[in-house]
């Protein structure tokens, strides 16, 4: 069995994992850098930075495969939570706690991989992550777990 650090389940609880809207997909294929985004695509967000007025900037991250999704979350973890202007106080606190406690638990790249995989998402033909049977991804990347 697979334990995730503090840090991951924190991070792990204030993600959010989507499929790309039309509209979404337009926008988010203009700005980009690693290539066009499709309707149905899976991507990963901030879930704080989501649901705030501010959608210019908002951080999100298009896995290029399943086995991508855990650099995602690190690119997450390492990079905007650590910045993040729309993390509640108390969920801030939690978060620097978990980072300054943190432990390695081991595999947690499998961890993302096998959660991801029973999710149903798959490798999409032409690159990036589609969602297998469903018509929407279920809110928080918590229920990933």
């Amino acid at each position: 069995e697979i334990h995730l650090s503090a840090l991951h389940c924190c991070s792990r609880d204030n993600l959010e994992v989507f499929l790309a809207s039309e509209k979404e997909s337009r926008l988010f294929s203009k700005h980009w850098r690693l290539g066009k985004v499709v309707p149905g695509q899976v991507g990963i967000r901030c879930l704080h930075c989501s649901q705030s007025k501010q959608k210019k900037t908002l951080p999100v991250r298009f896995p290029s495969s399943v086995d991508d999704v855990f650099n995602v979350v690190r690119k997450f973890t390492y990079g905007h939570f650590f910045e993040c202007k729309n993390f509640p106080p108390d969920v801030k606190k939690r978060f620097d706690d978990a980072r300054d406690n943190s432990k390695y638990k081991g595999n947690q790249k499998d961890y993302y991989t096998k959660s991801a995989l029973r999710l149903g998402l798959v490798d999409a033909p032409n690159g990036g992550v589609l969602m297998k049977g469903k018509s929407i991804v279920p809110g928080k990347f918590a229920e990933l777990g």
